[in-house]
């Protein structure tokens, strides 16, 4: 195995600043990959994954960098002052420094979830990318907004015994203008309302890049949701897999995505 240099660095953003982190291979990058994280709950579960991801990559000979959006993680900022087009602006950011520290090297994207949305976004608002890599990403967002609403009530059972709410007062205050407390994590309604807009049908008929869409499910068919996104992508000859491991961003502890991993490296290095 190759040794890499794993570095921690800042990059300004809007008004704030992004932590990174850089993973170097040894010798002259092939490729660099840019990560993008999921939200919420999700970034945490999925950090181990994306870490051994990150530095498999830079074990192959690719250059990888991870970031944290503002007001998310490590970054600078609170999340409610922030809403996803904050979120693509820092993506392109984050890109700009990895094509500056890469040399100029052909420039893909790896997204997991809300983050795989995010990436395309950025794609399709003028981010010039060689390929894209999307981990189980959001099919709908009106679904994942409600997910998350219900996950919550689930969470207040557990830990009170008594859901002190409920999806629909949860709903209700949103609609109202309030802001709906996630676990520590702020969701207000105006990133609500921008992650419901989410279409990832819509955006996809307009990529016209190599992409590889993950769909992880425990079945021998893409999941209901997913079936849509596999039929345009089969049209447009682009690669649709699917990976029978754990959903690792809604698991606590260790999970290991070695299929995943290894796939997304192979096709990584073969997709041209």
């Amino acid at each position: 195995m190759s040794d890499t240099l794993e570095e921690q660095l800042l990059t300004p953003s809007g008004t704030g600043t992004l932590s990174c982190v850089l993973y170097t291979p040894s010798g002259t990058p092939r490729s660099c990959v840019l990560f993008c994280n999921p939200l919420f709950e999700e970034r945490k579960s999925s950090q181990r994954v994306m870490v051994d991801c990150a530095r498999a990559l830079a074990a192959d000979g690719v250059m990888v960098l991870r970031f944290d959006y503002r007001g998310c993680g490590d970054s600078q900022g609170a999340l409610r002052d922030f809403t996803p087009t904050d979120w693509v602006a820092d993506i392109k950011n984050a890109a700009q420094l990895l094509k500056d520290r890469s040399g100029g090297t052909a420039l893909g994207i790896l997204g997991l979830r809300l983050g795989a949305n995010l990436a395309v976004s950025s794609t399709r608002q003028g981010l010039a990318t060689e390929f894209l890599v999307l981990w189980e990403p959001i099919p709908d967002g009106k679904p994942y907004i409600a997910h998350e609403l219900r996950r919550k009530v689930l969470r207040e059972m557990v830990t009170f015994g008594t859901g002190k709410s409920s999806r629909q007062s949860s709903t209700e205050q949103l609609a109202a203008g309030e802001s709906v407390d996630l676990d520590g994590y702020e969701l207000t309604p105006e990133i609500a309302s921008s992650i419901e807009s989410l279409s990832l049908l819509e955006d996809l008929s307009a990529i016209e890049s190599p992409l590889y869409l993950s769909n992880i499910t425990h079945g021998d068919e893409p999941s209901k949701e997913m079936m849509p996104i596999h039929n345009i992508l089969k049209k447009k000859d682009q690669y649709f897999d699917l990976i029978k491991e754990q959903p690792f961003w809604n698991r606590i502890g260790l999970v290991e995505c070695t299929e995943l991993i290894q796939k997304t490296q192979s096709w990584i290095k073969n997709y041209k």
